[in-house]
C-alpha cells in the first residue's frame, strides 16, 4: 500500500479525483488500517474485507468495467493478486497503457548467451557472460549507470540503445517501447543481436 499511499496524497494535494479499493482478507492484514479512517480523502477509499459479514467483496471485472475510458489504473500487491487484477483489466476492456503495476520485486530470468556490449561513450567492447547481467559487466569495466532495485521493476538503470537488438526482460517498459528497442534496463535485460551498442 505504500506507493498507492503517497499516489493517493498527491492526487488529493492536486484536487484530482480518484477511488482507492483496498482489499485483504481481513482487516488485521490491512497496512496503516488506523490511520485510514483519519485521511482527508477517507471518502476516496473502497475497503473490501473477506471475513466481514457487511464486506464488500473486491468484484474487481465490475469495477475495471465501470471506470471511464480516460482513467488510469494502478496496482500493487504479491505476485498472484497482480496477476488476478491484470487478468480482470483485460477482461474489462482496460488497455495495457492504461494499466500500471507497482511490483514488491521481481523473479527474473537474466541468464542466456553471451553477447558484447558495445559502450560507445567510453569507446570500450564488453563481453556479458551467460550469468552476467549487462549493468555487472559495465561495472566490472569501472562504467556506472544509474541503479536502484536490481530487478527490472524501477526503470532507474533504462539506457539508450544506439544499435542492436535489446532481449527485454524488464517490467518498466510497455509492449510498445520495448518495440521500439530506443531503451533497456541494463539491470536484467539481454541482446538477441550478437553486438548491442549502447549510450555509456
Amino acid at each position: 500500500m505504500t506507493p498507492l499511499l503517497a499516489m493517493a496524497w498527491r492526487l488529493h494535494e492536486l484536487g484530482r479525483s480518484f477511488t482507492w479499493h483496498i482489499s485483504a482478507r481481513s482487516r488485521s492484514r490491512v497496512p496503516f488500517s488506523k490511520e485510514l479512517d483519519a485521511l482527508p480523502f477517507r471518502d476516496s477509499i473502497v475497503l473490501h474485507i473477506d471475513d466481514e459479514q457487511n464486506g464488500k467483496l473486491l468484484e474487481a471485472s465490475d469495477i475495471l468495467r465501470s471506470a471511464s475510458d480516460d482513467c488510469d489504473v494502478y496496482v500493487c500487491g504479491p505476485r498472484g493478486y497482480m496477476a488476478f487484477i491484470e487478468e480482470a483489466a483485460r477482461r474489462a476492456g482496460v488497455t495495457k497503457e492504461r494499466l500500471h503495476q507497482e511490483h514488491f520485486g521481481a523473479e527474473i530470468d537474466t541468464t542466456g548467451s553471451p553477447f558484447t556490449v558495445v559502450a560507445a561513450r567510453s569507446g570500450l567492447s564488453i563481453e556479458v557472460g551467460c550469468t552476467e547481467t549487462i549493468l555487472s559487466a559495465l561495472q566490472r569495466e569501472g562504467i556506472e549507470v544509474e541503479t536502484a532495485c536490481q530487478n527490472g521493476v524501477c526503470g532507474t538503470c533504462l539506457t539508450k540503445v544506439i544499435e542492436g537488438r535489446p532481449d527485454h526482460r524488464d517490467m518498466v517498459l510497455t509492449d510498445v517501447e520495448k518495440a521500439s528497442n530506443e531503451m533497456i534496463a541494463v539491470c536484467c535485460s539481454r541482446s538477441r543481436s550478437r553486438i548491442l551498442k549502447l549510450d555509456v
